[in-house]
């Protein structure tokens, strides 16, 4: 029992979601074909783990930031009274060290690496093996896939990563 696509099937445009109305007569979109549900759930994956890991990021770097601010008003109150008794040549060496790279300068590196390693790559992961599952599925059993249902698995896609960042060994 294969069906095909209907004739003059063209795939429709992403994301070609529609307004689910039940006394409605007018039909859903649907996708037939294995490499537009790959593509359709690859992109819904790469568009949610791209904000899940977008908000990660910025939160990492506001804690970063917030740390270093903390600990340097702590430091500041101590350390005034030292600068002001240095010679000449003591403040030239703090300013060509100052010069050096701090460790502060790596900081925006945080959320690049986190968006584009943990989240781009996981993301083409996942899209991909969900995708490509669900379109060998629905083409050999010869349905049509609504335009919700990869919104929906990159959705589950994306959930499973966020439970898995947590430790559950203290709940048992």
């Amino acid at each position: 029992m294969v069906s095909t696509a209907p004739p003059g099937y063209q795939t429709p445009p992403w994301p070609s979601l529609y307004f689910v109305n039940l006394f409605s007569t007018t039909r859903g979109i649907y996708i037939y074909h294995t490499s537009a549900i790959w593509r359709f759930t690859l992109y819904w994956t790469l568009i949610f783990f791209g904000a899940c890991h977008f908000a990660v990021a910025f939160y990492a770097l506001f804690t970063h930031y917030s740390v270093a601010l903390f600990t340097d008003h702590r430091k500041g109150s101590h350390g005034v009274h030292k600068h002001v008794h240095q010679s000449h040549a003591q403040q030239q060496k703090q300013k060509q060290k100052k010069k050096k790279l701090d460790k502060w300068d790596l900081t925006p590196l945080i959320p690049a690496t986190i968006i584009l390693v943990w989240g781009i790559g996981q993301a083409f992961l996942a899209g991909s093996l969900v995708g490509g599952l669900l379109g060998a599925v629905y083409e050999i059993g010869g349905f049509r896939m609504s335009t919700w249902i990869p919104v929906i698995w990159a959705g589950v896609s994306t959930l499973v990563v966020v439970l898995r960042s947590f430790s559950i060994q203290g709940g048992l």
